[in-house]
C-alpha cells in the first residue's frame, strides 16, 4: 500500500507539471494527503482546484469531505449542499449525501445525520462504508431498529469489515467526535476480524475486500503521460456482491471539467 500511495503521489505532482491549471490535476494533489492520512494538509491544493473552475462539483465535494473530516461540520454541510446542486445526477451522489450526513454529525445534529446517512446508503452506487455510515447515524439518533438493520447490510456485504477499517477510510481529526461514532458502532459493527455476531465457532474463508484502493486514470499523451490518482481513499471500489440493492454499478465521469474563462 505504501508503494502505491508514493506511486500515487509523484503521479499527482507529474499531473501538475504537465498542467498546473487542470483542476483535476490539481484536485488529485490534494487528494494525495488523504491516502497519507492527513486531509486537512491538501486543502489548499482542493481550493486552488475550484478557484480554476468554480462550479466543479467533484472539487466542491472533495472539500466538504475534508472539512467534515477536519471537524467543519457546517463548512462541510455547506459544500456538501452545493456540489449537489451543481451535479444534482453526479455518479457520486452517494458520496456527497453520506459526506451531509457526517457533517451532521460534527455538528451533533443526529436526527438530519440520520436522515441524509439513509439517503446516502440507499443511492445507487453506493458501497458499504456508506452503509457504515448509516449504522453509526442512526445509533446516535436512536433509532436502533434503523442501526440494526444496517448493520445486518454491512455483515451480509463484508462480514470481516471492522471498525478499524472504516477509520482508516474515514480519518477523523477530532478525537471526541471518532470517539462518539465508535461508541455508536460498537456492538453492531466488529471490532476485529472473526466471525460475524451469531455464528460463534464459523470462519469467514472469502477474501477481503480493499477499503483502501487506489484507482487513477491517465493525463496527458505520449512521453508526457502521467497517471492521477481517481479514487480518494473513502471510495473503495465495491466488489459486485456489494452492489447488491442498488440500481446500477459505481461509475465515473470522464469528463474534464472546465476551467472558468474572463469574459
Amino acid at each position: 500500500m505504501a508503494d502505491a500511495v508514493r506511486h500515487a503521489r509523484r503521479s499527482a505532482e507529474r499531473s501538475v507539471e504537465l498542467d498546473a491549471l487542470d483542476p483535476f490535476a490539481n484536485l488529485t494533489m490534494g487528494r494525495c494527503f488523504w491516502l497519507e492520512g492527513d486531509p486537512d494538509a491538501g486543502f489548499a491544493w482542493l481550493d486552488r482546484a475550484t478557484a480554476i473552475s468554480p462550479s466543479y462539483a467533484q472539487g466542491i465535494y472533495a472539500r466538504a469531505w475534508t472539512h467534515a473530516l477536519s471537524g467543519r461540520g457546517t463548512a462541510g454541510k455547506a459544500d456538501a449542499d452545493l456540489a449537489m446542486a451543481l451535479s444534482p445526477l453526479d455518479p457520486l451522489h452517494y458520496a456527497m449525501a453520506a459526506t451531509r450526513a457526517l457533517s451532521h454529525i460534527v455538528c451533533g445534529e443526529t436526527e438530519d445525520a440520520a436522515a441524509w446517512a439513509e439517503r446516502a446508503a440507499r443511492s445507487p452506487g453506493a458501497h458499504v462504508l456508506v452503509a457504515v455510515i448509516a449504522v453509526a447515524a442512526h445509533s446516535l439518533n436512536r433509532t436502533p431498529e434503523r442501526a440494526a438493520a444496517w448493520a445486518a447490510n454491512v455483515r451480509e456485504r463484508n462480514p470481516a469489515l471492522t471498525v478499524a477499517d472504516f477509520f482508516r477510510s474515514f480519518p477523523f481529526a477530532d478525537r471526541e467526535v471518532r470517539q462518539r461514532i465508535a461508541k455508536a458502532l460498537a456492538g453492531l459493527v466488529a471490532n476485529r476480524v472473526g466471525p460475524p455476531p451469531g455464528r460463534a465457532g464459523e470462519t469467514d474463508t472469502k477474501p477481503r475486500p480493499s477499503a483502501r484502493r487506489v484507482r487513477t486514470r491517465a493525463v496527458g499523451s505520449g512521453r508526457n503521460r502521467a497517471v492521477a490518482v481517481l479514487h480518494p481513499v473513502c471510495h473503495h471500489v465495491p466488489s459486485a456482491s456489494e452492489h447488491r440493492g442498488t440500481l446500477r454499478p459505481l461509475s465515473l465521469s470522464t469528463d474534464r471539467p472546465r476551467r472558468s474563462r474572463d469574459p
